[in-house]
C-alpha cells in the first residue's frame, strides 16, 4: 500500500525568520523578567520569616537565572535557524525588529542588555559591532503611558505620618507596624532628624 508523503514545509524567508527569532527573544526577556520579579518578592516573607537560609539560596537562583535564560534562549534561535544561524545579516534584521518589540517596555534598557548578551553568545566580537548589538540605546526616553504603576504618592498628611504611610503601606513594601520596635518612637526621631535636613516647611510635603 503507497503512503503519501507530505511536501515538507517550505523554508521561512529571511525576514519572516527574523520576526520569528525576536518574537523568541522577546518572549524570553518576559519569561526571565516575570520570574525575576517572583523570586524578588519572596525576599519580604523571607525577612519576616527570619528564613535566611531560604533568602541566600533565592539570591543564588537570581544570579543564576541569568545565563539559564540566555542558555534556553541560544538553543532556541540555533533551532530555528539551522544554518542561518551565523549570518550576521539575518541577525541585523532579528536586533530591529526586536528594538521595535521592546519600545514600550519600561525595560527597555534591560531588554537591550539581554540581547547582547544572546549575540556575544553567538559571535566572537571583537570591540562592538553596532549592527548586531545596541551600544547606544535605540531609545530618546522611556515609553510613557504605561499602565503599571512605578511609584507611589503620599502626601496631605504631617511629616510623621506621611513615613509612618510609607513605612507601613504594604502596597509600597513597608511592613505593618506589628513588625516594628516600637514605630511611633522611630517615626518621631526620623521626623525630627529629616525635618532638620531638610529645613522647609514640611507642613505641604510630599513623598514619592
Amino acid at each position: 500500500m503507497n503512503q503519501s508523503v507530505s511536501p515538507a514545509a517550505p523554508a521561512l524567508t529571511d525576514s519572516r525568520l527574523a520576526a520569528v527569532c525576536a518574537e523568541e527573544a522577546r518572549n524570553a526577556l518576559e519569561d526571565y523578567s516575570a520570574r525575576f520579579d517572583e523570586i524578588t518578592r519572596r525576599g519580604r516573607d523571607r525577612f519576616l520569616a527570619r528564613d535566611w537560609r531560604g533568602g541566600y539560596e533565592d539570591a543564588a537562583e537570581r544570579l543564576r537565572l541569568y545565563s539559564e535564560a540566555l542558555d534556553r534562549l541560544t538553543n532556541a534561535i540555533k533551532d530555528l535557524m539551522g544554518e542561518r544561524f551565523p549570518d550576521r545579516a539575518i541577525w541585523t534584521a532579528i536586533k530591529a525588529v526586536y528594538s521595535a518589540l521592546i519600545a514600550q517596555s519600561l525595560r527597555s534598557e534591560i531588554g537591550e542588555s539581554f540581547f547582547n548578551s544572546l549575540t556575544r553568545r553567538v559571535f566572537t566580537t571583537e570591540g562592538v559591532d553596532q549592527s548586531i548589538e545596541f551600544v547606544d540605546t535605540d531609545f530618546d526616553a522611556p515609553p510613557t503611558g504605561s499602565a503599571t504603576e512605578v511609584s507611589r504618592v503620599y502626601s496631605g498628611a504631617p511629616f510623621a505620618d506621611l513615613l509612618e504611610q510609607v513605612l507601613s503601606d504594604p502596597n509600597g513594601g513597608g511592613f505593618q507596624e506589628s513588625c516594628w520596635n516600637d514605630l511611633p518612637a522611630r517615626l518621631a526621631i526620623a521626623s525630627e532628624r529629616l525635618g532638620s535636613i531638610i529645613r522647609t516647611n514640611t507642613a505641604g510635603l510630599e513623598i514619592v
